[in-house]
Order: C-alpha cells, then structure tokens, then sequence
C-alpha cells in the first residue's frame, strides 16, 4: 500500500499518559495530554489532538544511529521496535539506513517537543523500560521554538544536551489514514507513551492554543457536551483507552500488545439522509476493493444494517457516535466503547 498512498503524508502521533496521585471523578488514576490546535492552523483548526506532525527528512538523519550506538543500543535492541505481525506499510521502508519504526518514533518525539515542551529522553540507555522517560530543564526549554522553527535542529540539541530519545518507550498503537475524499491527506502512526508523572508543558506560541490533560471519559463528556471538538482518531482511541482505568493495566497492555502490530484504519465516508458515516475495517459494509482515487463521497439514502458493525456516524461538527456490534479487533486491541443513541 506504500506506493498507492504516495499522495498522503507520513506522520506520528503520540498518546501520552501520565500517573495521578488521585484518581479522578470517573474513577481514573492517569490523565492524557491533548492540545488544541490554533483557529489558524490549516488542519483540524480549534480541535484537541494528541501531539504529533509531519515527518522530516532529519528524523532519518543516519547521525541518529551513532547516537543510539554510542549509548548501547544494539542493533537486535532497535529491532525490537518492529512489530512481529500486522505490520502497517507506513513502517515498513526506511532511508538512509534508519528503519521507519525508529525514525517515526523521533519524529513523534520531536514533534512533542516542539509543540508542548515535553522532551521524551533519558541521559542513559532505557531498555526495557515500560515507563517514559522526560527531561525537565529551562534551558532544553529554550530551543523549543529554535527545533519548531527548524526540525534539523533537534538532533542538535540532543547531542549538546546529551539526550538520547527515548524511542523504546513509545509503543505501537494504531494507523489511521485520511480518507481521499478530504482536502489534507495524511498517513499517521500513533504511538503511545506512559509517565510515572505529569511533565511540565509549555505551549507552542503560534499553533498551539491550549494544552489540557483529562482522563479519556472527561474528554468524551466535554465532545458530548460541545465544549470541545475531537477528529475522529482521536474520538476513536480515547474511546478504546477508557476500557482500562488504571494506568499500571494501560501500560501492561500496550506493552504486551505493541509487538502484535496494529491494523490500519482508511476510513471509508458515506453520506446519508441521517448524515455522513465512516465505515471502519471489519464492518461488512466497508467495501472489499478501496477506490483510493475516489475522491468523492459515496451518497446513499440509509447506512444498511448489518451483522458485523464497525462505524462512526459524524452527527455534527462536534459530535461523533460510535457503533459497534459483533466487531473483533486485531492485533489484540480493544474494542472501543460508547454509548450509541439507538440500534443504527
């Protein structure tokens, strides 16, 4: 599917939770970290996402393996990295020698930094470290803008901080690509990463408007209740991470999940009298041979129902309903929860 997805732009997204002391009014010990991008951004302006961006041509930079070689990472060590079945295609070349389950996961990295101030690394090797690792300093603190303004700076200031990302710490969660019928196309693997505690943040002064960290039920409520806008990726995991609400479960499961792959989501839109709907794999209505030209939306009158479904109806601008029934997940996911409004 590489090439026939030539057209959509790689990126990486990283979940972040991080360990509360209390647990919240929904019975929640962790919260996650979204940002609200700006009113002017060209893309999902005014929602709340999780951090990521574009991958950059230095996310590949061949300096990035001396650094990890330099630290004892061994090659068998980074390989690990790669997931051992359901491999999405996005993870499966790489340039200049740096793997993309490597280079995919600096980028996240970088993009994390770049827009919240949270520099995910450690000064030592992380191997086997089910837990992130941040580094907290105003001076790091002071190149946010410098890496924003220019991505080839990042390994810059790893090497003159002496930071080693901490890429074994992100695990594999999902792949979402946009569908053709929208105007900005995008390849996104996400990743995910958990902290024993809240890192300091700072906001990007021109992309960013907001930083907040919720538990994954409190975003939902504030999506129901139209205080807040979530792109579908976004409404989809949090619907899927609430299943677990001890953070020390999170961690077990993406970790023993990671190395099973993920499959990747294109979904497909349709408009109805209802409103528009995106079939996700495994719903028998998501059709068998996808047209990736097509950059038209399929009109029909009803959604018809079916034994196995697997769908968001778009109901507004705000608000996305989630249906499924009979619907098995791969890779060893979990099947997303909330509540449906009626039996569509």
């Amino acid at each position: 599917m590489t090439t026939a997805l030539k057209n959509w732009r790689e990126s990486a997204s990283l979940i972040i939770a991080a360990k509360n002391k209390l647990k919240s009014a929904t019975n929640f010990n962790y919260k996650i970290l979204t940002i609200k991008r700006s009113s002017k951004s060209g893309f999902m302006p005014n929602n709340y996402v999780f951090p990521g961006g574009n991958a950059s041509s230095s996310d590949s930079d061949p300096k990035w393996l001396e650094i990890f070689q330099k630290a004892g990472y061994t090659k068998n060590e980074l390989s690990g990295l790669m997931p051992k079945e359901n491999v999405p295609s996005i993870l499966r070349d790489g340039t200049d020698g740096v793997p993309k389950f490597l280079s995919l996961r600096i980028c996240a990295i970088r993009e994390t930094f770049e827009e919240c101030g949270v520099l995910i690394g450690s000064r030592n090797k992380t191997t086997g470290n089910q837990w992130a690792q941040h580094i907290d300093s105003e001076e790091i603190l002071e190149w946010q803008k410098v890496v924003h303004d220019d991505p080839n700076e990042f390994i810059n200031l790893c090497l003159k901080f002496k930071v080693i990302p901490d890429v074994c710490a992100l695990k594999l969660w999902s792949n979402w690509i946009t569908p053709p019928c929208l105007s900005s196309l995008f390849n996104a693997i996400f990743f995910i990463a958990s902290f024993k505690d809240t890192p300091t943040t700072q906001a990007e002064e021109i992309e960013v408007a907001d930083i907040k960290w919720c538990d994954p039920q409190a975003y939902l409520d504030l999506n129901q209740k139209k205080e807040i806008m979530l792109p579908p990726p976004q409404f989809y995991e949090l619907s899927r991470i609430k299943i677990l609400n001890d953070v020390d479960e999170l961690v077990r499961h993406s970790n023993e999940r990671a190395p099973l792959g993920c499959e990747a989501f294109l979904p497909y839109r349709v408009k109805t009298k209802e409103g528009s709907f995106s079939c996700l794999p495994g719903d028998d209505f998501y059709p068998k041979n996808y047209d990736l030209e097509n950059k038209n939306i399929d009109e029909i009158d009803h959604i018809p129902d079916s034994n196995v479904k697997h769908r968001v109806w778009h109901k507004s601008s705000h608000l996305n309903i989630l249906y499924t029934k009979n619907y098995k997940p791969k890779a060893g996911h979990l099947v997303p929860m909330y509540p449906n409004e009626s039996k569509l």
